[in-house]
């Protein structure tokens, strides 16, 4: 059984450089998460990416809360000030109850998701 952890070690800045709306998944708030929410973004405002989280979305942050948006990196709308820097680690469990963790998910044979 595993689960992921992601630590992200420098948080990205992206500039915008003209008025664009980000599609959001899901926006966490410190009580519940709203989902299908869109971002309005100002032509010199800055995003800054937590980590990637898969298929153009990111985890970033504005106005004091966590959004997961799709960001397709179009020169006319962003562009890269910083890139973020984050690390995917895996929590592995075995049969018998000896736990660790690692980077190498790939080098496992037999691994399957809690979920």
């Amino acid at each position: 059984m595993f689960y992921f952890e992601i630590t992200s070690k420098q948080i990205g800045k992206i500039k915008v450089l003209n008025d664009t709306v980000l599609d959001c998944d899901a926006t966490f708030d410190d009580e519940e998460i709203q989902t299908g929410m869109k971002l309005p973004f100002k032509s010199g405002e800055y995003i800054y990416t937590i980590h990637y989280a898969g298929e153009s979305r990111y985890l970033l942050w504005k106005t004091g809360q966590l959004h997961e948006c799709d960001i397709t990196f179009e020169e006319k709308y962003f562009q890269e000030i910083k890139e973020d820097q984050s690390e995917w680690w895996a929590k592995i469990s075995t049969k018998d109850g000896r736990t660790g963790w690692t980077r190498e998910i790939e080098k496992f044979i037999n691994v399957y998701s809690n979920e």
